[in-house]
C-alpha cells in the first residue's frame, strides 16, 4: 500500500482542527495536529516520545490470544496506548475514510469496516479461543454538556447500541 500523499495528511489535519472551535485541544496535541514550532506542538513531540513503563502486575497472559478491537477508532489514540503494553489492535471500526487510511497504513495486518450498517465487521475472523476486548470512543455528544443533549432523540444515540451489538456479537 501506499502512503498517504502529503495532500491527504494536510485534508486529515485541516479536518480535524476544524472538527473543534479551540486549535489547542488535548486530543489535537498529542495527535499532533497543531502547526510545527507552537508551544502546543513542541509539548505535543515530547508527550510522543514518552514510553509508558509496563506495570508489573499488567502482564498480557500467553495462553490465550487477545483481540483488540477498536469502535469509532478516530486515529486510533486507544490502540496506540494499548500497543506500549505490548498489545496490538486486531481491527477497527471507522467511518471517516481518510481516517480508515491512516489506520490501514498503521496498521496493515488489521481487520478494518467503515460502517457499522453495512455489518462488514460480522465477517471479522478471530481466534476461536480469544480473549475478545472490544474498546473505543462512540459519539458522546447527544448526552454531553458539549453537545446538543438531546439524548435518546439524536440519532447519533444509535452509535452507543451499535458499539454494544458488536461487543455482544463478539462475545466480549
Amino acid at each position: 500500500m501506499s502512503s498517504l500523499s502529503a495532500a491527504a495528511v494536510d485534508q486529515l489535519r485541516a479536518s480535524q482542527l476544524d472538527a473543534c472551535d479551540d486549535a489547542s485541544t488535548p486530543l489535537q496535541r498529542r495527535a499532533g495536529l497543531l502547526p510545527s514550532g507552537s508551544a502546543a506542538a513542541d509539548a505535543t513531540t515530547s508527550v510522543q516520545q514518552t514510553v509508558v513503563p509496563r506495570p508489573a502486575h499488567l502482564s498480557v497472559p500467553k495462553s490465550r490470544p487477545i483481540v483488540l478491537i477498536e469502535l469509532f477508532a478516530g486515529l486510533g489514540i486507544l490502540s496506540i496506548v494499548a500497543s506500549q503494553f505490548g498489545l496490538e489492535p486486531s481491527a477497527f471500526l471507522e467511518r471517516d475514510a481518510l481516517l480508515l487510511r491512516l489506520l490501514e497504513e498503521r496498521h496493515p495486518e488489521a481487520q478494518l469496516a467503515s460502517e457499522f450498517s453495512q455489518r462488514k465487521w460480522e465477517q471479522w475472523t478471530f481466534p476461536s479461543d480469544a480473549f475478545i476486548v472490544v474498546f473505543g470512543g462512540p459519539p458522546c455528544t447527544t448526552i454531553s454538556t458539549a453537545g446538543k443533549q438531546l439524548g435518546p432523540d439524536d440519532p447519533q444515540s444509535a452509535c452507543i447500541n451499535s458499539f454494544l451489538e458488536i461487543a455482544s456479537f463478539f462475545g466480549a
